[in-house]
């Protein structure tokens, strides 16, 4: 990773590709199959985007830094997200 840095634009966005290749996006899926009642998935799918919003403006206010995947977690019942390891 580090010596990709300092290549060029061309080859770290080849780089990039290369690496999309071998990831399949499947979180769309995840309302599709948790709630297959259109109105609960529209409900769920909301309140996932509302606490998206929240913890982004509530994050940036309060400064929280490093998040990334594996301190974020998602609650099945909800589907709001739900924030760990919010230590420094």
């Amino acid at each position: 990773m580090m010596e990709v840095q300092k290549k060029s634009f061309e080859d770290k966005y080849e780089t990039f590709m290369d690496i999309c290749q071998n990831f399949q996006p499947v979180f769309r899926y995840f309302c599709m199959e948790k709630f297959l009642d259109p109105a609960v998935w529209f409900e769920k799918r909301l309140a996932y985007t509302r606490s998206v919003a929240t913890s982004s403006i509530v994050g940036y206010i309060l400064g929280l830094g490093d998040r990334h995947v594996q301190n974020i977690l998602i609650n099945e019942q909800s589907a709001e997200l739900v924030h760990i390891d919010l230590g420094k």
